[in-house]
């Protein structure tokens, strides 16, 4: 994925932890930042579900 900084990166479970908990720490160009963060508000356990569920829907997508 493009970032608004130029950068690329790879959407792996690292940067799907990240965008959760931090969502403006990398802003995909031409998206607002406007997902609140989540650290604090959600569990280990239910972050680790929410990560596999995102990379489960995916797959499905043919992505």
């Amino acid at each position: 994925m493009q970032l608004a900084t130029g950068e690329s990166v790879m959407a792996d479970e690292r940067y799907l932890r990240e965008s959760i908990l931090n969502p403006r720490a990398q802003i995909v160009a031409g998206y607002p930042p406007i997902m609140p963060p989540y650290e604090g508000q959600i569990t280990e356990e239910g972050l680790l579900q929410l990560i596999a569920y995102i990379k489960s829907s995916g797959q499905e997508n043919g992505r």
